[in-house]
């Protein structure tokens, strides 16, 4: 049991390498935002705003620094959130998975959560 726990692990660590660069390669940005705070101020706040809705019982989000991008990320992969500078504004890019079957409204409630965040 415990070695199948392990594998599932590993392949989820595995996979979400590989699904953030699927959403900014192959997924459409669903909003685009920017501001004049820096990129660290707004990627921190949304992180925290993230991590304050509970969607589904689920209360996960975590931030990644990778490159140019600081990025936020929920659950499963479902919402991720580029923060990064562009010449000298601060750029957002929300993408989202969710569906029609939106039934906790995620991407309503990420969406605000970001603008309140610039």
């Amino acid at each position: 049991m415990k070695r199948i726990v392990l594998i599932i692990f590993i392949l989820l660590g595995a996979t979400a390498c590989t699904n953030m660069a699927e959403y900014r390669n192959n997924l459409d940005v669903s909003n685009t935002y920017t501001s004049n705070k820096s990129v660290e101020e707004v990627s921190e706040c949304i992180l925290v705003e993230w991590q304050k809705e509970r969607l589904g019982g689920i209360q996960y989000a975590n931030l990644q620094k990778t490159g140019i991008y600081h990025t936020v990320y929920s659950e499963q992969f479902i919402d991720v959130c580029d923060t990064f500078e562009d010449n000298g504004i601060t750029r957002v890019n929300f993408y989202s998975y969710r569906g029609d079957f939106d039934f906790w409204k995620g991407k309503q409630k990420r969406t605000k959560a970001i603008k309140r965040c610039l």
